[in-house]
């Protein structure tokens, strides 16, 4: 769990790779295909938030630190290469991968939470993690790239909306999730004095997460309704 919340060269070129020389392309041409296939090469960013959750569990907070600093790098990225992108093809407003992140629903929700479930168990049953991350990346990839497109388009308004609005709705579902499943797996310390730090940090980080989709899920229910 340790390794997940380090930045590395390996991490850095795999999100260079999938978020600039496929997830964008793949929006751009809008090709579902292309987009699948970087969602099949950046299942790194499933360990740095998986491990945050983790951080947030045990009251870890060295390994909290680690794990955020590396989780905003994993979202910097793809932001940053797509708002390169955006000097140099317009906004590619005509593809429907581009449109539907630029839609927002409750659903989105769900799916969110599916992913961060699915992403805490491959790690508390310590299965692969290949597939689980490929179902991740979907939910954050793609939305960043889009929001780091509108942001060089000077779409502001429009930017923080659904493009912004989605990638924290599926952040912190991620979180939330997460964090449930660490909990209900007993994943704990053992020294009594860290089982307390443990517990007051899950119970916090548990209700501003939740708070944090509760939120935007109002937010959501607005822009919809």
């Amino acid at each position: 769990m340790h390794s997940s919340s380090k930045t590395s060269v390996n991490y850095i070129w795999m999100l260079v790779l999938s978020a600039g020389g496929v997830a964008t392309a793949g929006i751009v041409k809008d090709s579902a295909a292309i987009v699948i296939g970087a969602m099949v090469i950046a299942p790194p960013l499933i360990g740095p938030f998986t491990a945050l959750s983790f951080a947030a569990t045990l009251g870890d907070y060295k390994l909290m630190k680690n794990s955020a600093m590396t989780s905003l790098y994993g979202l910097a990225i793809p932001i940053g290469i797509a708002i390169i992108f955006g000097f140099i093809f317009p906004l590619p407003i005509n593809s429907d991968e581009f449109f539907a992140r630029t839609n927002i629903e409750l659903m989105d929700i769900v799916v969110a939470l599916a992913a961060g479930t699915a992403g805490a168990m491959s790690f508390a049953k310590r299965v692969s993690e290949a597939l689980v991350g490929v179902m991740v990346s979907v939910a954050l990839l793609p939305p960043a790239v889009v929001l780091g497109m509108m942001l060089c388009a000077l779409e502001f308004e429009q930017a923080l909306t659904p493009p912004l609005l989605l990638l924290l709705v599926n952040i912190s579902a991620i979180l939330c999730s997460a964090i449930i499943v660490f909990w209900t797996s007993r994943i704990q310390p053992i020294n009594w004095s860290e089982i307390q730090v443990a517990n007051t940090s899950k119970t916090y980080s548990l209700i501003a997460v939740s708070i944090v989709i509760v939120i935007l899920a109002v937010l959501i229910f607005i822009i919809q309704f």
